[in-house]
């Protein structure tokens, strides 16, 4: 049976956004919408292993991403397994208005605009691929990916969303894609659980 993480297991979300005026924006739709506010990210991660628990990253931030500081709410639930695949997927919401809206699907709608990167650090020893939905174009849009812990290892991982980056560039894949010019949110958050 796998092994738990046992030392210290440190996740940073970065859930990075960029300018999406009127201007400049062209979904597959060819219509134009601007990003609504965004005051939560929640990443579930679902073992094939199905005797064990999903793991869930919650960051809640009141005043939105775009705001002065962080004022909010920040969880994670489960420990992770060594040698284990997960199945994870990322959600966006705005819990400012009831009932709270999810704008997940908005970013599926206009895949070919945007994309979530991940940046794994070397000592993490995990294995990320995209999943399934993709874009128009058969390229990841990245709400949906799969997670492969190594054998030993203590994670740390950076999640992006860009907009209208170039998908052709191999860092995309990688987590090395630099072209961050248009960014203009950044907002990052510690959780401590178990490491393997």
């Amino acid at each position: 049976m796998p092994s738990l993480f046992r030392n210290v297991f440190l996740f940073t979300s970065i859930i990075i956004l960029s300018a999406c005026s009127s201007d400049d924006r062209n979904d597959d739709s060819e219509t134009v919408n601007e990003i609504e506010f965004i005051t939560t990210s929640i990443v579930t991660m679902t073992p094939t292993d199905t005797s064990l628990e999903p793991i869930v990253l919650y960051k809640y931030d009141q005043d939105g991403w775009n705001g002065n500081q962080h004022s909010g709410e920040d969880d994670v639930t489960g420990a992770f397994v060594a040698n284990m695949t997960y199945n994870c997927s990322v959600q966006l919401l705005n819990e400012n208005v009831s009932p709270p809206e999810d704008l997940t699907s908005e970013i599926i709608n206009e895949g070919t605009d945007h994309i979530f990167i991940f940046s794994p650090t070397e000592a993490s020893n995990i294995q990320i691929a995209y999943a399934s939905p993709f874009d128009i174009n058969n390229k990841p849009i990245g709400t949906n990916f799969t997670l492969t812990t190594g054998n030993s290892g203590c994670v740390q991982l950076m999640l992006r969303l860009l907009h209208k980056p170039n998908k052709d560039d191999p860092g995309i894949e990688n987590g090395t894609y630099s072209d961050l010019n248009n960014m203009v949110l950044d907002v990052s958050s510690s959780h401590l659980a178990n490491c393997y």
